[in-house]
């Protein structure tokens, strides 16, 4: 316990050095009681959508495991997270006179609260990109491609006209392999 209070003293004296976009620092205590006695992987024969399988594994296999008595813990590591990604479309904002902190300043003053991945603009060497919180409780695909952008001209535009918006897998920061795969 003295360790644990420690090591959240350090995280929360090391959180005011880190920028404002980042989550919030996390810890836990690990109990030896709790290294897993089973590994379970979900694959598929073929051309498998990552973010399927982790929707299946996270909303089908978690809870029926979860579920069986003696089981303390299901984590799903791996695959890739849903998220909504915003493709922007450099030669668009350019047309339109705006720059990717413009389309940023606009999604976050309309969905500001939780993460929401990135948004990356160009390509190779060129890629730009931004972090985004977003809330997309009570919204959909359709309300966020609609969000208004004034340009510089006075006139407005809604994000669809600059950038792509939709449903992808959030960038895996872990790769598990399964008999090489």
């Amino acid at each position: 316990d003295i360790a644990a209070s420690d090591v959240q003293q350090k995280v929360s004296s090391a959180r005011r050095e880190l920028p404002s976009e980042v989550e919030e620092p996390s810890y836990s205590k690990l109990d030896f009681n709790d290294i897993p006695i089973v590994n379970l992987a979900v694959t598929s024969t073929g051309e498998a959508d990552p973010v399927q399988l982790y929707q299946i594994a996270n909303d089908v296999v978690r809870p029926r495991l979860e579920g069986v008595p003696g089981v303390g813990r299901v984590t799903v590591v791996g695959g890739r997270v849903p998220e909504v990604q915003v493709e922007v479309q450099p030669e668009r904002l350019r047309a339109f006179g705006l720059t990717i902190a413009d389309v940023t300043s606009a999604v976050q003053q309309q969905y500001l609260a939780t993460s929401g991945g990135q948004m990356k603009s160009g390509s190779g060497a060129n890629t730009q990109s931004t972090s985004l919180r977003l809330d997309t409780r009570g919204g959909d695909l359709a309300s966020l491609q609609g969000i208004p952008l004034n340009t510089p001209g006075g006139g407005v535009i809604q994000l669809r006209d600059v950038a792509n918006v939709f449903m992808g897998g959030k960038e895996s920061d872990t790769i598990l392999r399964l008999n090489g795969q």
